[in-house]
């Protein structure tokens, strides 16, 4: 384990609130039936303050004021333009901060590679090729998926156009 990483407050405070969470799963009064949804609610409510909590601590590429607007497009048109198991997919991966390193570089690609879905993809492929994690090659399966399978590339177009 590195001794040397820094936990932001916002971070302590994260775990705070996952404990409190599970505190109340551990101390809600259960009689089998009624409080079951509320013992899963705050047990899915700490995951994702830890969630939120492990994605302070990965290291991101830092983004310009372009690249940060290109992934807010690119989030919301995954929300509401793509109809599909692949787009809903990869809007919870980006959502829950499944793999931000992916995400990030792979926006970072095509900003520098003139939106180019293919060279990007290729760029973020070379990055994680020897260090990626399992969650940064499932993520970036599903990207190529986008491209080969959805038509990615016509709607990073699309995005780039109404931007």
């Amino acid at each position: 384990m590195n001794k040397d990483i820094k936990i932001p407050d916002w971070g302590r405070k994260l775990v705070g609130f996952a404990i409190k969470d599970l505190g109340d799963a551990v101390t809600c009064d259960y009689d089998g039936v009624g409080r079951s949804y509320e013992i899963i609610n705050s047990v899915e409510r700490a995951q994702h303050h830890l969630t939120e909590f492990f994605g302070l601590l990965k290291k991101t590429p830092e983004l310009s004021d372009d690249e940060a607007e290109l992934c807010r497009c690119l989030h919301t048109y995954m929300r509401k333009c793509m109809d599909s198991h692949t787009g809903s997919m990869l809007y919870n991966f980006i959502h829950e901060d499944y793999s931000p390193f992916v995400w990030y570089s792979f926006v970072k690609g095509l900003i520098a590679n003139d939106f180019d879905f293919r060279e990007a993809l290729e760029d973020v492929e070379t990055q994680i090729r020897d260090v990626g994690e399992n969650n940064d090659r499932a993520f970036l399966h599903l990207l190529w998926i986008w491209f080969e399978h959805e038509n990615g590339q016509s709607d990073v177009d699309e995005v780039k156009n109404n931007q």
